[in-house]
């Protein structure tokens, strides 16, 4: 158990640390959103620069070459999340929210295990995602 704990710990430092080589740590927090829902996984970023929440298209710093290696890199951190859960008999998150405070170095985590979009006719996974940013 303890190995499972660490290991998945280890994977979502592993996603904050891919964001932070990118930001250069110009940001008060970095704001991760992971989704594993059905056959579909997908992750979005957003900032908080000065006060003021920035998605990751608005956040002049990262080129937009940049922006898709940061996606593609933490949903390869997702599949192996996923991966480590089915492996340990463990429930898989269909939604993980990180916050990560810079200047305290304090990661917030928050996890979900039921379907928040794959069952609805009228929601896909941008919707859960804009939400959250305009919370």
């Amino acid at each position: 158990m303890e190995d499972f704990n660490n290991c998945f710990s280890e994977i979502l430092s592993d996603m904050v640390y891919l964001v932070l080589e990118y930001c250069s740590k110009s940001v008060e927090k970095i704001f991760i959103h992971c989704s594993n829902e059905g056959n579909c996984i997908s992750s979005n970023v957003f900032f908080q620069k000065d006060g003021k929440k920035l998605k990751r298209s608005q956040f002049n710093e990262i080129s937009e070459l940049e922006q898709k290696q940061i996606i593609h890199s933490i949903n390869e951190k997702i599949i192996s999340l996923r991966e480590l859960c089915v492996d340990n008999k463990k429930q898989v998150p269909t939604e993980i929210k990180l916050i990560y405070e810079i200047e305290t170095k304090h990661l917030i985590s928050d996890f979900c295990y039921q379907n928040l979009y794959s069952d609805s006719e009228n929601l896909v996974v941008q919707d859960i995602f804009d939400n959250w940013f305009n919370s």
